[in-house]
C-alpha cells in the first residue's frame, strides 16, 4: 500500500524550497573551503619567501599590487628589487616583501592592508595598483555592511556559482569552441585565483577584449599553448564581427609557426568582418611576417582605399609609411610621413615624427632629421603637461585611503606608476598626502621599447599600452624603483 504524504501541498513546497536552499548554502560553503585549500599552496610558498630575512634593523619594503607585482616568481619585480638593493647597499640591509595578489582590485588591497602591516611591520610600502578597477569597484570602508559587501564580492564559491550560471547561458557556444567538451580548460580543476577570476569574467562578459587579452597573455607566459588556443578560438566564436579576435588568434598561430592556420584566420577576417580597412591591415602584417612583401604592400594600400570617402585615413597611411621604412624605401616613407604632418588629423603624431626622423637620417639629410627631433621633443613635453588625469572614482578613494592608513601608522608610501604611463595623475591625486617618493616608469619604458621591442619588455598587452612584464621588463621596474629607494633612504 502506497503511503500518502500527509503534509498539505503548500507546506510540502515550502519545505522543498528550504531543503534546496540549505543544500545550496552547504554546497557553496564546501566549494569555498576546497578552493581556499587549493590556493593555499602557492600563497604558502610566497609567505615563506616573504618572512625569510625579516630581521631587526632591516628596512622592510612591502610591494602591493596585482598580477603585475605578484607574477614572475624569482623574476618578479620585488624579487629583482631585493637583488639590486643587496648589490648596491652594503651598509643598509633591506627585505623586500611581495604582497601582490593576482586579479585583486584596490578595495581588496586596502582591505588586506592592516593585516599586511601587522604581519610584516613594513617601513616602506610601494603601491602600484588600479589596473583591475572599474566604475563598479567597491570603495573600502570600515563599517560592517561595507566589509560584508567586500567579503561577498571576493567569495570564491560565489564566483564559481556565477561561472555555472554564465556557463548555462553560453553552453552552446562553449561546446562549439571546444571549451567544455575537450576539458582543456576545466574551471572545477582551476586552482589559480587569477586564472579562475578571468575565466569567470570572460564567460560572464564575452564581449570584453581586455579579459581575453589578459588571460591569453597569462597562458602564453606559462607556455600553455592548448589553453591559449582554446580561449582565443572561443573569443572568435562569440565575437565574429569584432576585429580583435582575428588579430589575437592569427598572431597566436603565427608565433607558433602555424602559417596556414594563421592564413585561414586572416582569410576569414576578410570574408566576415565589416571593417575591411582593418582586415586588410592585419592581412598585410601577416604577409609581411611570412616575407610576402608584394602581398603586404597590396593589402596595406587596400586598407587605405577601404576608408570611406571623407573619413580620416591617416592611420592606414602611417602603417604603409612604416612598411616602406622597414623595407628601406626611405623616399616613399618620407613622402607619406610628410603628407601626414600637413593638415591631417593624426592621433599618433609622435610616431609620424619618429618615422620621419629615421627616414631623413637614412637619406643623409641630417639638418632635417634634427629639426624633426626638436619637434618630437616639444610634442613629448606638451603631451606630458596636457595629459588628463584619469582614475575611476573608487580607485581615487582607495588610493587616498591607503595613504591615510599608512600615514597614521608612520609608514612611508612610495607611489609607483605602471610602465609606459605618466606619473602626473598620481602626483595630482596624492599632492596633499605625505608621499616619500614617486616612481616614474613612463620614459624609461618607452626608451626600452624603442631600443628593444614591445615583446621583449612585455609578455602581453593586457593593459592596452603595457602588459605583464617579461623578466627584462621587471628588471627595468626593479632598477628604477631601487634608484628611488636608495636615494630617499640615504
Amino acid at each position: 500500500m502506497i503511503k500518502k504524504n500527509l503534509l498539505p501541498a503548500d507546506k510540502r513546497i515550502k519545505s522543498g524550497i528550504l531543503a534546496f536552499l540549505a543544500g545550496l548554502v552547504f554546497t557553496l560553503i564546501s566549494i569555498e573551503i576546497v578552493l581556499r585549500i587549493l590556493g593555499f599552496a602557492y600563497l604558502a610558498k610566497q609567505e615563506i619567501d616573504n618572512k625569510r630575512g625579516l630581521k631587526k634593523g632591516t628596512i622592510k619594503i612591502l610591494c602591493l599590487g596585482e598580477s603585475t607585482t605578484m607574477m614572475g616568481e624569482s623574476n618578479a619585480y620585488p624579487a629583482q628589487l631585493q637583488k639590486i638593493l643587496d648589490e648596491n647597499s652594503k651598509n643598509i640591509k633591506f627585505k623586500v616583501i611581495n604582497g601582490g595578489v593576482a586579479g585583486i582590485e584596490t578595495s581588496g588591497i586596502i582591505a588586506n592592508l592592516k593585516n599586511n602591516i601587522n604581519k610584516y611591520n613594513p617601513d616602506i610600502v610601494i603601491g602600484m595598483m588600479g589596473i583591475n578597477d572599474s566604475e563598479n569597484t567597491l570603495v573600502y570602508k570600515e563599517g560592517l555592511p561595507d566589509k560584508m559587501k567586500l567579503f561577498l564580492a571576493n567569495i570564491r564559491a560565489v564566483k564559481i556559482f556565477k561561472l555555472f550560471y554564465a556557463n548555462l547561458l553560453h553552453h552552446a557556444r562553449m561546446v562549439y569552441a571546444g571549451y567544455l567538451t575537450l576539458n582543456k580548460i576545466n574551471f572545477v580543476a582551476v586552482n589559480d585565483t587569477f586564472e579562475r577570476s578571468l575565466l569567470t569574467e570572460i564567460i560572464s562578459n564575452p564581449k570584453k577584449a581586455e579579459y581575453f587579452i589578459e588571460l591569453s597573455g597569462y597562458y602564453a607566459a606559462k607556455k600553455d599553448m592548448i589553453k591559449e588556443e582554446v580561449i582565443l578560438r572561443y573569443a572568435l566564436i562569440v565575437n565574429p564581427k569584432k576585429d580583435w579576435p582575428y588579430d589575437l588568434l592569427g598572431e597566436f598561430y603565427l608565433k607558433n609557426a602555424q602559417t596556414e592556420k594563421a592564413r585561414e584566420v586572416y582569410d576569414l577576417a576578410l570574408k566576415r568582418n565589416p571593417s575591411k580597412k582593418w582586415a586588410y591591415r592585419i592581412y598585410g602584417e601577416f604577409s609581411e611576417a611570412i616575407k610576402d612583401f608584394d602581398k603586404a604592400e597590396e593589402m596595406y594600400k587596400k586598407s587605405i582605399d577601404a576608408v570611406k570617402e571623407g573619413d580620416n585615413n591617416s592611420g592606414q597611411k602611417l602603417v604603409l609609411a612604416d612598411f616602406y621604412l622597414r623595407r628601406n624605401n626611405f623616399t616613399r616613407a618620407r613622402d607619406i610621413y610628410l603628407s601626414l604632418t600637413e593638415g591631417s588629423i593624426v592621433s599618433d603624431l609622435d610616431e609620424v615624427y619618429l618615422g620621419l626622423n629615421a627616414a631623413y637620417k637614412a637619406l643623409g639629410d641630417v639638418s632635417a632629421a634634427d629639426e624633426i627631433k626638436l619637434k618630437l621633443q616639444g610634442l613629448y613635453a606638451k603631451n606630458k603637461s596636457d595629459r588628463p588625469y584619469q582614475f575611476y572614482a573608487p580607485t581615487k578613494y582607495n588610493y587616498l585611503k591607503m595613504a591615510e592608513i599608512l600615514s597614521e601608522r608612520k609608514i612611508k608610501l612610495i607611489s609607483m606608476q605602471y610602465p609606459m604611463r605618466s606619473v602626473l595623475p598620481l602626483k595630482e591625486l596624492l599632492k596633499e598626502k605625505d608621499i616619500l617618493a614617486f616612481v616614474d616608469n613612463e620614459d624609461i619604458f618607452k626608451k626600452a621599447v624603442e631600443k628593444e621591442s614591445f615583446s621583449d619588455i612585455f609578455e602581453d598587452k593586457f593593459g592596452g599600452d603595457f602588459g605583464h612584464c617579461s623578466p627584462l621588463g621587471n628588471k627595468i621596474l626593479a632598477t628604477n624603483a631601487a634608484e628611488v629607494i636608495l636615494r630617499v633612504v640615504r
